[in-house]
């Protein structure tokens, strides 16, 4: 009986094995994974945490393909980022810069940035076959930081790869969009970073790249889930898709403009990853903004949740396994092939003319046969920029093997050469001012700068011409010439709001000079400048010295002829022209005036009824330091000192000697008042303004400020001037404001308090910037 049993298991078993055969082969079969990344903007965060979650449980990842933010994680995985690598690098400080678009201030050169003006809108225009061409905007954030970021962060692994990205650590696919043609593009090979950048440009609000003759923006429009692409390119038994994104496009809010350009742009994606070809992992985190990339802890804890929460079903479907120490081995394989990243030449293509090629290429480059790193290369990237004479400055990296040195080519497009300017400030007072400007740029071997600009206003009117020309590169070394003429008439009215003096000014200050300037860098890296100016021009103040005055009577009237050789160093690194939240203005300057006074009594002159003349020499110096350091993304402090002394003599009377002292003034609004309390000879002005970031753009500032004088000069009637004693006058201010810097200019609410005027308290609404020229004779 047993032996028929054996029998007929043994027969049975040769029955059975090409079955058994047959399932052990088809699980065999599952030996290559793709992983397919959708875009998203900042939802693509999520797929960090689904690498994260396959790579602890030993799935391998053979192929990745991505798109947009897809692509940007895919290429960093494909060149050896670890998933915990990249959520260092895409939660830093660095990273932030890059997508804002922000100016870094060790690598940002300021010589070659104006003198602040009321500009809040502007224009640019040239003339191109006769006839006048605009230029708009071609981006809402400057890509030069993220185009150089991405030059750093894949040209190593692409010289790996040689330009084929099938030979990179991970095989790798990702898409742009053809928006010419109306197609998907597909970047299977060429410059890596180029092709990942493409892939995310998103159109107006970051800068398209040109890449084989072709305009490429974001590939999310045309195909935002390319497992399709997987399939085709690489063959493999599996995909895992990661989504992280609705699977039709939402409805567009008619207040996001950015909602509105996806949904006219996008076609429909198929997500539809079917079941027999792969596993389809969906994070849903439809709630995050596009740039909200600040959550990247949140986002990753999500993608690992998803796939952790399949994970028995992708362990089921793939028997293959790739074990830690495997991953580490092949990692360090890739990384231990990237060549140094070491400079040596430059390339300069792009529709420029040889002279303008030229100034490029001499601020570009250094000593000949000069090697430099990435730090070097970045720093002479954004002294070009910074002229502000480039519209595209796009840079590229290819590795020369014999040489064992990245060779650089940078696509240049320049600037449009005429700027009309719109600007001013319009508040809930009576400080309202209109500003209308021109500026022209030359651009060739050496560049200028010509800038005219008129304001009108009650309280302020001005005009200024200038010329700035650099000549030198090399060092950088450059002549401004200047005329200004303005004039402000401070009113014995208030700023209340609606309230409307119509009693004739009291007290009238003109300053009309022409002015030369000599610059150079000091420490060109620290962003020192100096600066040697001579001044020639007049100052004319009309007052009353008292108050019981009438329209037919006639003011004091005091002229001062002046000459004003001054020397300064200078460093101006604050990210706004006004409410700045970080960087520091530091100045030390000291000067010499030389004039004549001629002073007029009017017929209301308490003192001398005849005119007076004398001369006046005096020396003059100051230290001035504003800095704001930042304690983190949302709060900063700001520290400022304000210095003065000099040894200049009384002027004729009071008032015209208390115009010509240094005033204090350390915020916007104090600009717009005489505050004779807060003017001396010598003086120091203390502060401190804790800066609450709610936004990059919005915040909260509360400004503490004292004053301490030598000898304040006395409020005194006729042509006698007298002092009080030493160290006495100590005077306070204080502001508090809520800030927010749109496009056009800071919209802020604010309250101004002075311990020591005829009026303490003002409190106004306003948009636009309070910035009036300098006067001739400022320190």
């Amino acid at each position: 009986m047993y032996k028929y049993i054996l029998l007929f298991l043994f027969c049975f078993s040769f029955y059975l094995s090409p079955i058994i055969a047959q399932n052990v082969e088809e699980k065999q079969l599952v030996s290559s994974v793709g992983l397919v990344l959708s875009g998203g903007g900042a939802k693509g965060l999520s797929h960090i945490g689904v690498i994260k979650a396959l790579e602890e449980n030993n799935i391998p990842i053979d192929y990745v393909a991505g798109t947009s933010m897809g692509a940007i994680i895919g290429g960093l995985y494909a060149i050896g980022y670890s998933p915990d690598e990249m959520i260092t690098l895409l939660s830093s400080k660095e990273f932030h810069v890059w997508y804002k678009g922000l100016k870094e201030e060790n690598y940002t050169t300021y010589i070659f940035r104006p003198e602040p003006t009321p500009e809040m809108l502007s224009v640019k225009l040239d003339f191109k076959d006769k006839k006048m061409v605009t230029q708009l905007p071609s981006s809402f954030v400057s890509t030069y930081q993220m185009d150089l970021a991405f030059l750093q962060l894949f040209s190593q692994g692409d010289a790996v790869a040689r330009g084929n990205f099938d030979s990179l650590m991970i095989p790798f696919r990702c898409m742009a969009s053809d928006v010419v043609n109306k197609k998907p593009y597909i970047l299977r090979s060429g410059n890596l970073g180029s092709a990942v950048r493409a892939s995310m440009s998103y159109p107006f609000y970051f800068k398209p790249v040109l890449m084989d003759s072709v305009i490429l923006f974001d590939g999310g429009f045309y195909n935002n889930f390319p497992w399709n692409v997987m399939e085709k390119d690489f063959h493999p038994d599996i995909i895992i898709g990661a989504k992280c994104v609705a699977g039709t496009p939402a409805v567009p809010n008619e207040d996001d403009i950015l909602s509105q350009i996806e949904t006219m742009l996008t076609f429909e994606t198929n997500y539809d990853l079917p079941e027999r070809k792969g596993i389809l992992i969906e994070t849903r985190c439809y709630d995050i903004g596009l740039l909200e990339f600040s959550k990247i802890d949140y986002l990753v804890q999500k993608g690992y949740e998803e796939t952790i929460a399949k994970i028995d079903e992708i362990k089921a479907r793939i028997s293959r396994r790739e074990s830690a120490s495997a991953l580490a081995a092949k990692r360090k394989s890739f990384h231990q092939q990237m060549p140094e990243e070491k400079f040596k030449n430059f390339q300069i293509t792009g529709s420029i003319s040889a002279s303008q090629q030229r100034f490029v290429e001499q601020t570009m480059s250094g000593k000949k046969s000069e090697t430099f790193d990435y730090n070097t290369l970045k720093r002479r990237y954004f002294r070009v920029v910074s002229t502000d004479l480039v519209n595209t400055f796009y840079p590229t990296a290819t590795y020369d093997w014999q040489d064992s040195l990245f060779n650089v080519s940078i696509n240049v497009t320049n600037q449009s050469r005429f700027k009309l300017m719109l600007g001013g400030h319009f508040s809930s007072s009576s400080i309202n001012e209109v500003f209308l400007g021109g500026q022209y740029q030359m651009f060739r071997s050496t560049i200028g700068t010509a800038n005219f600009g008129m304001t009108f206003g009650r309280l302020y009117n001005g005009i200024q011409v200038s010329w700035k020309h650099f000549v030198s590169t090399n060092p950088i070394l450059y002549y401004e010439l200047k005329v200004v003429g303005h004039r402000f008439d401070y009113f014995s009215g208030s700023q209340d709001l609606f309230y409307f003096d119509k009693r004739p000014a009291y007290l009238q200050e003109e300053d009309v000079y022409g002015q030369i300037t000599l610059g150079t860098p000091v420490f060109l890296r620290k962003n020192l400048t100096g600066k040697l100016k001579f001044t020639v021009g007049m100052q004319r103040d009309r007052y009353f010295q008292t108050l019981d005055y009438s329209s037919s009577d006639t003011s004091d009237h005091m002229r001062f002829n002046y000459l004003f050789p001054r020397f300064s160093v200078e460093r101006n690194t604050l990210d706004y022209k006004q409410y700045p939240t970080q960087g520091n203005h530091q100045e030390i300057s000291i000067g010499y005036v030389y004039g004549s006074e001629k002073h007029n009594p009017g017929n209301l002159s308490s003192g001398f009824v005849t005119e007076k003349q004398r001369s006046h020499h005096w020396f003059g110096a100051r230290f001035y330091f504003n800095s704001y350091i930042s304690f983190g993304p949302h709060f900063s402090l700001g520290l400022l000192a304000d210095v003065v002394g000099s040894n200049k003599s009384e002027f004729g009377d009071y008032y015209s000697t208390l115009l010509s002292l240094p005033a204090f003034q350390p915020t916007p609004h104090s600009t717009t008042l005489v505050l004779e309390n807060y003017r001396a000879n010598i003086y120091a002005g203390l502060g401190i303004t804790p800066v609450f970031r709610f936004t990059d753009k919005v915040s909260f500032r509360f400004g503490g400020y004292l004053f301490q004088p030598y000898q304040p000069v006395k409020h005194t009637s006729g042509d006698k001037v007298d002092y009080s004693e030493s160290f006495s006058g100590t005077a306070y201010m204080a502001m508090g404001a809520v800030v927010w810097q749109t496009p056009i200019g800071p919209l802020s609410f604010s309250a101004n308090w002075y311990e020591k005027a005829q009026k303490n308290m003002y409190i106004q609404l306003s948009l636009g910037y309070l910035i009036f020229n300098k006067r001739g004779l400022d320190y």
